[in-house]
C-alpha cells in the first residue's frame, strides 16, 4: 500500500480542495461585492446629473397666479403670499419628484445588474420611480404647505423650519432610493438597513447643503426654499442628494454581502 493511498493523505487531500474551493468562492464574492458599489457609486453620479438636467428644464415651470391687488390706491394683478406658497408647493413637487425618479431608478437598476438579472432591473428601476415619485410629490403636496406658512407665521424660527423641511423630505427620497437598490439586488434582509441608510445619508445630506448654501451663497441664492433660487445651488443639491446616499449605500451594502445575503426578494 502506498503512503499516498492512505486514509490520513485523502483527508488531507479533501481538506485542500475544500479549502481551494472556499478561497476561490470568498474571491469571486468579494469581486461582486465590490462590482456592486462601484455600479451603485455611478449610478448616484449619473442620477445627479440627470436630475440637475431635468431639474433646471422643469425650473419653477409652474408660476404663481395673478390676483387683483389694491396697491396705495392702484388696482395691480400680481401675485399674493397664497399664489406665492402654491407656487412654490407644486414646483417643490415637481423637484423632488425629479430627484426620487432618478435615485431610486439608478439605484433600483444598479441591484438588478449587479444580481445579474435583467428582469430585477427593469422592474426595480420601475416600482423604485413609480413609487418613490407617489410618496415623495404626494408628501409635499400636503406637508410643503405647512412648512412654507410656518415661516412666513414665524420668520424668527425660519432658519430651524427649513432645516427640518429639507431634512424631511430629502430623507424620504433616500427612504425610497434605499428600497429600489435593496430590490434590486433582491436582497431580503438588507431591505431595513438600505431603507434606513438612504434615509439617514439624505438627512445629512440636507443638514450639509444648508450649512455649506448659507455659507456660499447670499440670500438672494434662497437656499431655504424648496428649490433655490440659483443653478448653482441647485446642483449642489442635486449633488449631494444623490451622491451621499449612494456612497454610504456601496459601503453598507459591501458589508451586508459579507454576512450573506439572506433571504432573496423574487423579482
Amino acid at each position: 500500500m502506498h503512503a499516498d493511498d492512505s486514509p490520513v493523505s485523502s483527508e488531507a487531500q479533501d481538506q485542500g480542495r475544500k479549502a481551494f474551493s472556499s478561497t476561490r468562492a470568498a474571491g469571486s464574492s468579494a469581486g461582486e461585492r465590490a462590482r456592486a458599489s462601484t455600479l451603485i457609486l455611478l449610478s448616484g453620479v449619473l442620477a445627479a446629473c440627470v436630475a440637475f438636467g431635468l431639474g433646471e428644464v422643469f425650473y419653477n415651470v409652474i408660476p404663481p397666479k395673478n390676483v387683483l391687488q389694491d396697491i396705495s390706491g392702484n388696482k395691480v394683478m400680481i401675485p399674493n403670499q397664497a399664489t406665492q406658497l402654491v407656487a412654490s408647493t407644486q414646483n417643490g413637487a415637481i423637484n423632488f419628484g425629479i430627484s426620487v425618479v432618478c435615485l431610486a431608478g439608478f439605484l433600483g437598476a444598479a441591484g438588478g445588474i449587479a444580481q445579474g438579472s435583467r428582469a430585477s432591473m427593469i422592474k426595480a428601476a420601475s416600482a423604485g420611480s413609480i413609487v418613490g415619485f407617489a410618496v415623495v410629490a404626494g408628501f409635499c403636496l400636503v406637508v410643503m404647505p405647512f412648512f412654507l406658512q410656518a415661516k412666513y407665521d414665524y420668520f424668527e424660527y425660519d432658519l430651524a423650519i427649513s432645516i427640518a423641511m429639507h431634512a424631511l423630505l430629502w430623507g424620504l427620497v433616500g427612504a425610497s432610493a434605499g428600497l429600489a437598490l435593496s430590490f434590486g439586488l433582491g436582497r431580503a434582509r438588507f431591505l431595513l438597513s438600505a431603507i434606513l441608510t438612504g434615509a439617514i445619508a439624505a438627512v445629512a445630506a440636507s443638514l450639509l447643503f444648508q450649512i455649506v448654501g448659507a455659507s456660499l451663497f447670499s440670500p438672494e441664492a434662497e437656499t431655504d426654499q424648496p428649490v433655490s433660487a440659483y443653478w448653482l445651488a441647485r446642483l449642489l443639491s442635486q449633488g449631494l442628494l444623490a451622491l451621499l446616499p449612494a456612497a454610504l449605500l456601496a459601503v453598507v451594502s459591501k458589508a451586508g454581502g459579507k454576512r450573506g445575503a439572506g433571504r432573496r426578494i423574487s423579482a
